[in-house]
């Protein structure tokens, strides 16, 4: 409901901030993955520096097939897995394993289900305990400057893209109205 045109711009700009809320964190972040992770679930772990999964876990950018397409993963999954591999996922809208994603680079590790809590509490551990709270917080900030850079500045325009053009589309409408009434969307717009 909150993706018809009518109302859309009121729930979009929130989420963004938070993405950029979330990326400018003094601390490090992680994302755990079980089962799926679609659209704005994947674009909050794209905002996290670590994304850990389960084994059966997909991620994947749906929002193709509704008409629409998703702002922040536009501007922050090429600068994680590269333009071709993001362009790919955006624009075909098909979900990929667990697996996939670790093979582009996006995930830390892809485990068993019932290993996940341990693997982050090992990674955690091993990684993070040892060391100083003030240099990982700085590590953090500054491993993720080109990140906040694009969500700063591209994600507005992705947002402006979004709403005003695309939302005044048929094709938005109608793919959001046949996606809450469970029917095909007869797009117009070609």
């Amino acid at each position: 409901e909150e993706h018809r045109p009518e109302v859309i711009d009121r729930a979009l700009p929130p989420f963004h901030q938070l993405i950029r809320d979330l990326l400018k964190t003094e601390a490090v972040t992680a994302a755990v993955v079980r089962g799926r992770c679609l659209g704005g679930g994947f674009e909050l772990a794209l905002a996290c520096d670590l994304i850990v999964a389960a084994e059966d876990a997909v991620l994947g950018l749906p929002e193709i097939n509704l008409g629409v397409f998703p702002p922040p993963a536009s501007v922050l999954l090429p600068l994680r897995v590269g333009a071709s591999r993001a362009t790919a996922a955006i624009l075909t809208g098909e979900a990929q394993s667990a697996s996939t994603w670790r093979e582009y680079g996006l995930l830390l590790s892809v485990v068993p289900s019932d290993r996940l809590e341990d693997e982050v509490s090992d990674w955690h551990r091993r990684y993070l305990s040892p060391r100083s709270a003030a240099a990982l917080r700085h590590a953090a900030v500054a491993s993720r400057l080109h990140l906040v850079q694009a969500a700063e500045h591209l994600l507005p325009r992705a947002e402006r893209l979004y709403l005003d053009q695309l939302m005044r589309t048929h094709d938005a409408g109608e793919g959001i109205l046949a996606f809450l009434e469970k029917r095909p969307p007869k797009w117009e717009d070609r």
